[in-house]
């Protein structure tokens, strides 16, 4: 596994509202319940496929860093397993919380109503405790499909997915972090020395999901509209036996043995993931595709049923530049010229985007959507780019940090 990245249960950075959500999601402070494009479908809300259009992406990448680990992005990147010891002597200076890590989907497909990909994400995170820290690394990798139906300005959508999660959970006190420090000063920092088994715990499994979601549009020529989405519904357990998805992960179920081993503890099975029923609300100004400008409001009310966080509202708005498509070929730049052919690119959209969520953190970025093709006449290449800020309200809870994003897609413009 190239990547590290992405997330756990639930809390923005710390917990989150979707299993597996994506950096523009988050940019968005997670009101995608009734967000009806660019958002993740898959694990927010399957009805919004309704509004999927043809789109074939390769693969896209994600990364978040904090600020204290956002220079080291490469040695982040690299890092192929999970290693307790490694992730405690990148935290022990650090007295606010940390989050770093990526996340890749390759072979994302949608279609009208209906879409699949598979995906592996991960996550290395930590924060101050009562009396010491708690650090938890996880990786989760598996694949997913989704599909809607409509009944007029009302949408019925499903997705289910199989997942592999990995996960390594320490809580040391402050006694034991002081030796964990001691043996990482005098280079002498083995599982031996510091007893990682008093309070360190292996966690791994596989797992199937489901969610549902509904969603009412309220006009027949703009976006805005309701959503209700219910994710994990009745709850996704995890076992450790057979599994389902071994091409995606080769050598995880080794690892993971591995890494309980050299720590001294019993691998065990993660902790079910727990049904969560939100509640969103989008506006905007427009008609779909056809106006230049966008501008739009959102607002999510998250865990209804209260099952997973405290911390429920957030917002989200957004304005920008759209390009439709027959403007967008005719008006893009040359960038290359072999044997008469010109190569050109040309912009689709520039947004720019903000979240907030009281008393945790507000967000702020831009999206840029760019096409590539021949002759200013045929786009087929899509590359879109994401980059955003988040500003922690508390950082013992969530850190500072930046994120950036890009997919590269196959599209047919004329």
């Amino acid at each position: 596994m190239k990547v590290l990245l992405f997330l756990e249960e639930q809390n923005l950075f710390a917990n989150t509202t979707a299993l597996i959500p994506s950096n523009f999601g988050l940019n968005r402070a997670e009101t995608m319940t009734a967000y009806p494009y660019k958002g993740s479908y898959f694990w927010y809300n399957p009805a919004l496929f309704k509004y999927s259009g043809l789109k074939i992406n390769f693969v896209g990448l994600d990364v978040i860093l904090d600020d204290n680990i956002k220079n080291n992005i490469n040695d982040r990147l690299n890092q192929k397993k999970i290693d307790t010891l490694d992730e405690f002597s990148k935290i022990l200076g650090q007295n606010d919380a940390t989050i770093s890590g990526g996340s890749l989907n390759v072979l994302k497909v949608y279609f009208p109503y209906f879409g699949l990909t598979t995906f592996a994400q991960g996550i290395v995170k930590s924060a101050p405790s009562s009396d010491g820290k708690k650090l938890n690394s996880l990786i989760r990798a598996g694949a997913t499909s989704g599909f809607a139906i409509s009944l007029g300005k009302l949408s019925i959508g499903y997705s289910a997915f199989l997942i592999k999660q990995a996960q390594v959970l320490s809580t040391p006190n402050s006694s034991q972090l002081a030796t964990i420090k001691s043996h990482y000063e005098a280079g002498t920092l083995t599982p031996g020395n510091v007893s990682l088994g008093d309070y360190t715990n292996v966690y791994y499994g596989e797992s199937f999901g489901q969610n549902v979601g509904l969603h009412y549009q309220f006009f027949n020529d703009n976006h805005s509209g309701i959503g209700v989405s219910i994710l994990n519904a009745r709850g996704s357990s995890f076992g450790n036996t057979k599994s389902l998805i071994k091409g995606i992960v080769k050598d995880l179920d080794k690892e993971m043995e591995k890494e309980a081993q050299e720590v001294g503890v019993t691998l065990q099975k993660p902790d079910s993931l727990k049904q969560m029923i939100n509640a969103g609300i989008h506006l905007e100004l427009g008609q779909k595709g056809d106006d230049f400008l966008n501008l739009s409001l959102s607002a999510d009310y998250h865990d209804i049923n209260g099952t997973t966080i405290d911390n429920k509202l957030s917002f989200a708005s957004e304005f920008g530049l759209h390009i439709p498509d027959s403007v967008a070929v005719k008006f893009s730049a040359p960038i290359y010229k072999k044997d008469g052919t010109y190569y050109h690119v040309g912009l689709l959209n520039l947004n720019l985007i903000a979240g907030y969520r009281p008393k945790e953190s507000y967000s702020y970025g831009a999206t840029l959507g760019t096409h590539w093709g021949v002759n200013r006449a045929l786009s087929l290449l899509r590359i879109d780019f994401q980059a955003s800020k988040t500003v922690s309200l508390n950082k013992k809870v969530i850190p500072n940090s930046w994120g950036f994003q890009t997919n590269l897609s196959l599209i047919f413009l004329f």
